[in-house]
């Protein structure tokens, strides 16, 4: 299982909120370059 104790420990932290932040941040700016760039939504979407 993931969700242990010690695993739960770890995702109450500062860097664990940055870490989350990051990812989300990433995602989003993925996101952004796709939406804009249509040649790589035309690759994506097929």
């Amino acid at each position: 299982m993931n969700h242990q104790p010690e695993f739960a420990a770890h995702c109450i932290s500062a860097a664990a909120d940055r870490a989350l932040h990051d990812g989300a941040l990433a995602l989003a700016w993925t996101a952004i370059d796709a939406a804009g760039d249509v040649d790589l939504r035309r690759r994506l979407l097929n």
